[in-house]
C-alpha cells in the first residue's frame, strides 16, 4: 500500500493507492474536521468527555447507557427528565416528588406530574362488616353491627339466617314499613318484630286502618282498626253491628260473629247468619239479667227470638215452646161437635185457634195432651174423644173418656195423651155421645205442650 500526500487550492487529501487506510495513528487536528459521513467499527469514542450530538439516531440503541451521576435527558436544550444516581425520577430537573405520590398524565399537551393520592380511610373495618359513609371526607366505616356474610345480613348480631334483627338491652326489635313520603312519625307505616318482652307485634300506627292477611290472590284474615278479627273469604262484609269483635265468613253466605258491649245492661254474643244478618242464631249472655239464651231467626238480642234460656240458678226454660191451655164457659156441647174452648189460659206461640177449637202442631214431635169434662144432668152417658185431623181412625176407645152413671149431674173425668204429630197436624175434643157441660171455665178443659 501506499500513501498520497497532496494538495491543491487548499483542498489537502491523504489516500491510499488500494483506498483504504489501514491505521492513522499519532495525528492530531488543530481544527474541526468535516466530512459527509463517519462510519467506525463496533465501539467509538470521541474525546475525553465522550460526549456527542446528533439529531437522530437511526436503528436499535442497545447496551448500556452509563453515568457515573444523574442521567439527564433534553430536548431543545432543555431538561425534560432525569434519573438520578438512586433511581429516582426527576421531572423537568431535580423533581422527584414526595414520598407516596405518583405520577399523572398531563394529555398529550403537557408534561407529566407528580401528585398526591385521594386515599379513603375505612375505621373500625374487619371481615363481614358493610361499609357505610362517616360524615367526614375520605373516611368510611365500617359497621360493627351491620354484618353481611354473603348470604345473610345480621343487625346488631352476627347472622344465622337470612336476616337477623337483634335488639339490645330488651329494647323493641322493630322493622317500620310506610310508603308516606313525609318521612316516619309516630303515627304511620307498620310496625313488625318483637317487644322488649319478645312479645311478636303487628302494628298499623295509621289511624282507622286494617291489618290484612291474604293467600292465594285473596284476602283471608283482616283485623280492623276497632279490634275486630274477619276470618274468610266474606271479610270486609256488611250488616254487622259495631260491637262484633270477631267474625268468619264464607263467600257471603254463612257467618260467625262475636259481640261485645263492655256495660252492665247490654250482652256479649256469638252470632250465626249470613251477610245480611237477615237468617242470624245467636247465643248471648245476658250481664243485666244474668242468664244465657239462645236465639234463631233474627239477631235481635231481646226476647222476641229467643227459644232457650239457662238463668243463674241452672234452670232451663224455653220461652218459644209450643204449649197451650184452654177452656170453655159459654155453654155446653152436644154430642157429635167438637168442643170449641172459648177461655185462653196459655196460647204460646198461638197454635190453638179459638174459632175451631183445633191445637196445630208447628213442627213434627212428640206432644203431651190433656182433656177433661163435667157431664151434664141430663146424659146418663157421656164420652169425649180426642181426635187426630177430624177423624176417628187415630184415636179410638183408648183415646176416649166416658161418663155412664145415670142421670148424675157433675160427675167429670180427664185424660192424658202422649201422642206423635208431624207438622200441621191438628187435635181436636169431640163429644161422641150425651152432653157435656160448658157454662163453668172450671169444668171442661183442653191443654198440652210439645216433649221433644
Amino acid at each position: 500500500m501506499a500513501i498520497v500526500i497532496s494538495g491543491v487550492n487548499n483542498n489537502d487529501k491523504i489516500t491510499a493507492s488500494d483506498g483504504t487506510i489501514d491505521l492513522l495513528s499519532g495525528v492530531n487536528y488543530g481544527n474541526e474536521v468535516t466530512v459527509p459521513s463517519f462510519k467506525v467499527g463496533n465501539n467509538i469514542q470521541i474525546g475525553n468527555a465522550g460526549i456527542i450530538t446528533a439529531t437522530t439516531y437511526i436503528g436499535n440503541l442497545t447496551g448500556n447507557v452509563n453515568a457515573t451521576s444523574n442521567l439527564l435527558l433534553q430536548i431543545g436544550g432543555s431538561e425534560k427528565f432525569r434519573v438520578g444516581g438512586s433511581g429516582q425520577l426527576g421531572i423537568g430537573g431535580a423533581n422527584y416528588g414526595t414520598s407516596g405520590q405518583v405520577l399523572t398524565s398531563g394529555g398529550s399537551g403537557s408534561a407529566a406530574t407528580w401528585s398526591t393520592i385521594t386515599g379513603t380511610t375505612i375505621n373500625n373495618n374487619a371481615d363481614n362488616r358493610i361499609i357505610t359513609g362517616s360524615g367526614t371526607a375520605n373516611t368510611l366505616n365500617g359497621e360493627a353491627n351491620l354484618i353481611y356474610d354473603g348470604s345473610n345480613l345480621g343487625i346488631n348480631q352476627v347472622p344465622t339466617r337470612e336476616l337477623s334483627l337483634h335488639s339490645p338491652n330488651n329494647n323493641n326489635a322493630l322493622i317500620h314499613f310506610t310508603n308516606d313520603d313525609t318521612g316516619e312519625t309516630s303515627a304511620d307505616g307498620i310496625l313488625v318484630g318483637l317487644d322488649g318482652n319478645e312479645n311478636m307485634v303487628i302494628n298499623n300506627q295509621e289511624t282507622g286502618k286494617t291489618i290484612n292477611f291474604y293467600n292465594g290472590g285473596s284476602e283471608r284474615l283482616r283485623i280492623t282498626s276497632a279490634g275486630v278479627i274477619e276470618i274468610g273469604t266474606a271479610v270486609g262484609g256488611s250488616g254487622y253491628d259495631s260491637n262484633m269483635v270477631f267474625r268468619i265468613g264464607r263467600a257471603g253466605d254463612c257467618n260467625l260473629a262475636i259481640r261485645n258491649t263492655a256495660n252492665t245492661t247490654s250482652h256479649t254474643g256469638v252470632d250465626f247468619g249470613d251477610s245480611a244478618d237477615d237468617r242470624a242464631g245467636r247465643i248471648q249472655y245476658m250481664h243485666n239479667g244474668d242468664y244465657m239464651s239462645f236465639h234463631t231467626n233474627g239477631a235481635g238480642s231481646g226476647s222476641s227470638n229467643e227459644r232457650l234460656r239457662i238463668d243463674a240458678n241452672g234452670y232451663v226454660t224455653n220461652p218459644a215452646r209450643p204449649c197451650f191451655d184452654v177452656a170453655k164457659n159459654d155453654g155446653a156441647v152436644s154430642s157429635t161437635n167438637a168442643i170449641v174452648f172459648n177461655v185462653v189460659n196459655v196460647n204460646n206461640g198461638s197454635h190453638y185457634d179459638t174459632s175451631n177449637g183445633r191445637f196445630t202442631a208447628p213442627v213434627t214431635g212428640t206432644y203431651f195432651l190433656y182433656f177433661g169434662g163435667i157431664k151434664n144432668n141430663s146424659s146418663s152417658v157421656v164420652r169425649l174423644k180426642l181426635l187426630k185431623n177430624g177423624t176417628g181412625n187415630y184415636m179410638n176407645a183408648d183415646r176416649e173418656i166416658r161418663y155412664d152413671t145415670g142421670g148424675n149431674y157433675g160427675e167429670n173425668a180427664s185424660m192424658n195423651v202422649i201422642a206423635s204429630l208431624t207438622a200441621s197436624d191438628y187435635v181436636q175434643v169431640y163429644v161422641t155421645q150425651g152432653t157435656v157441660y160448658g157454662t163453668d171455665a172450671s169444668y171442661t178443659h183442653f191443654g198440652g205442650y210439645l216433649l221433644s
